[in-house]
């Protein structure tokens, strides 16, 4: 097995913590969001659908990054191949989230964040802890 060099460990969990900060900031400026969403002229439900939407969003991706940092510490702490994976989605997705806060996005890109560059790293976390239960090899443990 190939070892684990400390600076990738890190920059993992700094790519995730990140994300998930911008995520939280997210919540607090959605309404602007919201707003790139609806038209000029709207109703109280049509800006009610929208913004339980958004919210549905922030809690899901809150939800599956808390269930990768889990994974994280728990089945895949030392996989250099996952945290590399990670590394590279977080990265993008903070990038993404950033642009999506700063440009005041249609609310529909935050959907499309959390499908590239949250549930594909979450998915590896997945597909690793079934490779481990499948065929109990527990290299790391």
């Amino acid at each position: 097995m190939a070892h684990m060099p400390t600076s990738l460990l890190v920059t993992r969990f700094v790519f995730t913590v990140f994300q998930l900060l911008l995520t939280l900031m997210t919540y607090m400026s959605m309404n602007t969001n919201i707003l790139a969403a609806i038209p000029i002229k709207y109703t109280a439900a049509q800006y009610e659908a929208v913004q339980i939407s958004m919210y549905t969003a922030i809690s899901i991706a809150v939800l599956l990054l808390c269930v990768e940092f889990v994974g994280m510490f728990t089945i895949s702490l030392l996989h250099p191949a996952v945290a590399v994976i990670d590394i590279i989605f977080h990265c993008f997705g903070s990038i993404f989230m950033i642009i999506f806060i700063v440009k005041e996005l249609h609310y529909l890109f935050m959907w499309y964040n959390i499908i590239y560059s949250i549930m594909i790293p979450v998915l590896v976390e997945f597909f690793l802890f079934m490779r481990i239960c499948a065929v109990q090899k527990r290299e790391f443990w």
